[in-house]
């Protein structure tokens, strides 16, 4: 079977360990990102990755993207990772309720 390729958005701490990991074990990580661009950087051209600033430039270069971030900026990051879901149909107004006649 043959190996994913990697990205991986966030190349702080956790995401510099994980994406070292993953190369020193035999995997392709392709594709490094992140908001500052000297952590981006510095680790992408040690894993032989591209080194991107956009989120959905970093999922598409790979088949297998890691969110290494602070749950709290997976809000701000979600437009860029996905694109957003189909409205849900519009459904006609329903009319206003039958006018009910008094009772006897």
């Amino acid at each position: 079977m043959q190996r994913p390729t990697i990205a991986i958005i966030g190349p702080g701490r956790a995401g510099s360990a994980l994406g070292r990991a993953l190369h020193k074990a035999g995997y392709s990580v392709t594709a490094i990102g992140g908001r500052n661009p000297e952590n981006v950087g510095r680790l992408a051209p040690e894993l032989g990755a591209h080194a991107r600033q956009s989120p959905a430039t970093v999922i598409a270069l790979a088949a297998l993207p890691v969110l290494a971030v602070p749950v709290a900026f997976i809000p701000r990051l979600a437009p860029d990772l996905a694109p957003p879901p189909c409205p849900a149909p519009r459904r006609p107004p329903r009319p206003p309720p039958a006018a009910r006649a008094p009772a006897p």
